[in-house]
């Protein structure tokens, strides 16, 4: 038996319904588009910056490596008036290496004098307070330190020529 009916490829006119639609559909996929550039074009400005970020570590890290070092702070010891006095000597502390002779500053050349130590305190005897509005020291008040008390019995005797001048009366 023969079909009674076939399909062929024939144009087609669109209803006001699917153009409609299709516009829809078409303005959806334009705006993605859209959203995809704008995407690319943010993930190739990112990329850009990243590549440009490693590209300028690579050109220090190849400078580096041409010259064979850098400068960097390391700790080194200063010796005072050496090699001369007035002169100071700047010496690596990882290699031990001498790296520079200069002449110290007016200030560099200030040193520090050794305070005299206080004189060894007697056994019994309690401290000197602070000193007061005048500079000197005053001991404490309620110190009754037998140490103390024989000291301030001991005064030298005045020799005879301020003895009549002094209005001190001596016991």
């Amino acid at each position: 038996m023969r079909p009674e009916t076939t399909e062929r490829s024939l144009q087609y006119d669109f209803t006001p319904d699917e153009l409609a639609d299709m516009s829809k559909r078409l303005a959806n996929e334009i705006g993605a588009i859209e959203s995809l550039e704008d995407d690319k074009e943010t993930a190739n400005k990112e990329f850009k910056e990243q590549i440009a970020f490693h590209a300028t570590a690579a050109k220090g890290l190849a400078k580096q490596i041409r010259a064979g070092y850098e400068h960097r702070f390391l700790p080194c010891r200063v010796l005072w008036n050496s090699p001369l006095a007035g002169e100071k000597t700047i010496v690596r502390l990882d290699t031990g290496e001498q790296v520079a002779v200069e002449i110290m500053t007016e200030e560099e050349r200030q040193e520090e004098l050794p305070l005299a130590s206080a004189p060894p305190a007697v056994e019994g005897e309690l401290p000197l307070g602070p000193p007061n509005g005048n500079g000197t020291v005053i001991a404490d008040p309620d110190d009754a330190s037998p140490a103390r008390q024989a000291r301030r019995k001991r005064k030298p005797p005045l020799p005879p020529e301020a003895a009549a001048d002094s209005p001190e009366v001596r016991p």
